[in-house]
């Protein structure tokens, strides 16, 4: 779209400039012809009056074109400041929707942050809870868990009281335990 814009805006900018150019050289030749036509209707004074309307006509054809012309480039240059003023507040919406994001961003980040420390600290208190009850409780516990949680509690724990642990623990799921305990 911005490339759209600028192209339109460029093609809009050469046609002004091909319009200025050709009113700039309508004005000096308009100056010449008005000069010419000065000096004919001089000559006609003497003559006809029916051909002095006839010598201004042409001029004021010219002029009219030129006015006709400028209203053009008006028009054009208007055109042009409300594109630019509808760009501009486009690109101040879009400035302050990703102000808007980087903040909600912020925020969940922070937020992701606080539940995982909460999170860290919640499971830190499960590991020492299991790591303080007899092994033979805790057995009972850890085979009541799902197996990666079970896993999560036994790896953060102490290599002696997993061992107490597990030994209580039924053998088809201490081994499966103890296999995921070894896979990173």
């Amino acid at each position: 779209m911005k490339r759209s814009n600028r192209l339109l805006l460029g093609c809009l900018i050469l046609a002004k400039a091909g319009l200025a150019v050709l009113l700039l050289c309508g004005q000096e030749g308009q100056a010449f012809l008005f000069q010419r036509q000065a000096m004919a209707f001089e000559e006609n004074q003497t003559k006809d009056p029916s051909t002095q309307a006839e010598t201004i006509q042409p001029e004021s054809t010219d002029l009219k074109a030129m006015l006709r012309i400028k209203m053009e480039i008006e028009k054009e240059k208007e055109s042009i400041r409300r594109e630019r003023q509808e760009l501009t507040s486009i690109q101040e919406e879009i400035a302050k929707r990703l102000a808007e994001i980087s903040q909600l961003r912020n925020e969940i980040r922070t937020q992701m942050e606080t539940k995982k420390s909460m999170e860290e600290q919640k499971m830190k208190h499960l590991v020492k809870a299991y790591s303080a009850m007899k092994p033979q409780i805790a057995a009972g516990l850890i085979e009541r868990l799902e197996l990666s949680f079970a896993v999560e509690v036994l790896s953060r724990m102490q290599g002696d009281s997993v061992g107490g642990i597990l030994s209580f623990v039924d053998k088809e799921k201490a081994a499966k335990i103890c296999q995921r305990l070894v896979k990173p």
